[in-house]
């Protein structure tokens, strides 16, 4: 079996490795050592051309000298960070002076090698990124598949759910159809027969709106809302949902952000996100928490969003956050709360949350959990403002 050292040893020789050194001679001669030992060597004579050889080739690893001209190795280190927080730095330096080792340590060096530079502790340092980089690399692969499997599992549960549901309904829809018809020879009025088939049709073309909801397939006309006044119109309906021993609370700014949005699938969001906190409270007291503000992209990114990967794109956007006192969600659920028919409570059921993943997803937007078992959950919707209307965010 190939040892570890083997492993990245290896592993060095597919990278690319950035290589920034003023002095031609010292340049020249570690090079050859370095060509050596990597994929692709890249070097650069100072900061400056160090940055634009950075931005060009995204090397796996750099190595920077700290005294050049026109822009030292530290300057570069921090240029380099502020683009990309985990690819590892390795500076040399012949000075071994406090405040460059302290500056080296705030920027986030990963390594600090003396000059003269001994090849082989640069080649131990070089390894050890190697394998860093390596393990990083690994665990990402192992965190796809597992998304891929958790994706397969999910989509497996809807359709099962799906062909069940349709089953289900195609079977009431044959049985009246049947009885209709025997019902017309014995020359008997099906009317009341014939109308149980047809509330069979329409749940059955329900579920497929949903899933074409989810799935962000549904047309649906939008128009300039208010959100806050969109949910203040809401709340009658919503508090008539809840037993006496819930209560509904309701922050809404006034006037609220102006969202460019469908005002039935507003609407629909807010019911189902408001029935979740219901069930999740179940037969005990709790209470329901409604709030509409603005908020900024540096409020919005302090929270893991779903889908994974989105960004906000203007600063401005409307939050609508509904928090309860219920049971919580366990950490391992919260991914696939969101997923078609999940449920931790009972088979079959669950287009709730899928629904509105899919609605905030149309209208560009995101959403964000945070739950603690036994201590309740609180969801974030982040929708973009109406582009003619930009609200600040209030002080803090």
């Amino acid at each position: 079996m190939m040892n570890h050292t083997s492993n990245d040893s290896d592993f060095l020789k597919t990278l690319t490795l950035l290589y920034v050194e003023d002095d031609t001679d010292t340049r020249t001669q570690l090079g050859r050592f370095l060509q050596k030992r990597t994929g692709i060597l890249i070097t650069a004579g100072n900061g400056r051309e160090g940055l634009a050889a950075y931005h060009r080739h995204r090397p796996a690893i750099v190595i920077t000298d700290i005294q050049m001209p026109v822009m030292d190795g530290l300057a570069l280190a921090w240029e380099i960070r502020n683009l990309e927080f985990t690819v590892p730095i390795i500076v040399t330096t012949a000075f071994e002076q406090t405040d460059y080792l302290l500056r080296s340590i705030e920027i986030g060096v990963d390594k600090y090698v003396a000059k003269p530079i001994d090849p082989n502790c640069l080649h131990k340092a070089l390894l050890e990124c190697a394998r860093r980089l390596r393990i990083e690399m690994e665990k990402a692969e192992l965190e796809a598949q597992n998304r891929q499997l958790q994706k397969a599992e999910s989509l497996g549960r809807m359709a099962g759910a799906v062909a069940h549901h349709f089953n289900n309904q195609l079977q009431a829809v044959l049985g009246n159809l049947e009885m209709a018809l025997d019902d017309l020879s014995r020359g008997e009025n099906p009317t009341e027969i014939l109308n149980d088939a047809i509330q069979a049709t329409h749940r059955a073309s329900e579920v497929s709106g949903l899933m074409l909801t989810y799935l962000g397939q549904s047309a649906a006309k939008r128009e300039r809302l208010d959100l806050s006044g969109t949910c203040r119109q809401s709340l009658p309906m919503l508090s008539a949902t809840l037993t006496k021993d819930v209560i509904l609370e309701a922050d809404l700014c006034s006037p609220g952000p102006a969202i460019h949005a469908n005002e039935n699938q507003i609407r629909q969001v807010l019911a189902n996100l408001v029935g979740n906190a219901r069930e999740a409270i179940d037969a005990g007291r709790g209470t329901i928490h409604l709030s509409v503000k603005p908020v900024s992209i540096s409020e919005i990114i302090a929270y893991p969003c779903i889908p994974l990967g989105w960004m906000p794109l203007d600063n401005a956007h409307a939050c609508l956050e509904v928090s309860d006192t219920g049971c919580g969600i366990p950490g391992r659920d919260i991914e696939k709360i969101f997923d078609p028919f999940f449920t931790s409570k009972f088979t079959g059921r669950g287009l709730g949350l899928a629904v509105v993943l899919g609605i905030v997803r149309a209208h560009g937007g995101a959403v964000s959990v945070e739950s603690e078992p036994g201590k309740g959950s609180t969801i974030r919707i982040f929708l973009p403002v109406a582009p003619d209307v930009v609200p600040a965010p209030p002080e803090s």
